[in-house]
């Protein structure tokens, strides 16, 4: 063999190496596919999808649905940075539009997450701006918010 082609098969190996590194930091952790749970208001209890794509570039992606009378949010702002992942949804409903900062740490099976709730009346102006940590609503902060991975 000759020294040209040693060196571009092991350019080749360095590079499969790399590429796998790269989209294993985000397949190593379980992250895309998709994960349910429930919001609750008192007795109320709406379901809440979120799924997580990689696409063949590996290109993070997402989408929430957490009613399921409405229209599937994008996940937008989607960032996994160590073990963490981050995004935001927005959505307008009779006038105030919404602003949801969602941060999760996959653990398993499992994510809880918290939330930061911004909504802006048809002026433009806050309106009951709530945080959320870790919990499903501010009508009942004693509820966690947790999401578990949906087995293939």
């Amino acid at each position: 063999m000759t020294l040209s082609r040693i060196s571009a098969r092991v350019g080749v190996a360095i590079l499969t190496i790399f590429c796998g590194l790269c989209l294993g930091a985000i397949a190593q952790t379980d992250l895309p596919g998709i994960w349910e749970g429930n919001v609750r208001d008192g007795q109320e209890s709406q379901p809440l999808l979120l799924e997580f794509e990689v696409d063949d570039s590996g290109h993070l992606s997402g989408s929430v649905q957490d009613d399921p009378e409405l229209p599937i949010l994008p996940m937008e702002q989607l960032r996994f940075d160590e073990g963490v992942v981050t995004f935001t949804t927005r959505r307008t409903l009779d006038g105030v539009e919404t602003t949801i900062e969602w941060t999760g740490q996959p653990d398993n099976d499992q994510m809880p997450l918290d939330r930061e709730i911004r909504r802006l009346g048809p002026t433009g102006g806050p309106v009951a701006p709530s945080r959320i940590r870790g919990r499903g609503n501010t009508s009942n902060p004693t509820r966690p918010l947790t999401v578990y991975r949906r087995p293939e």
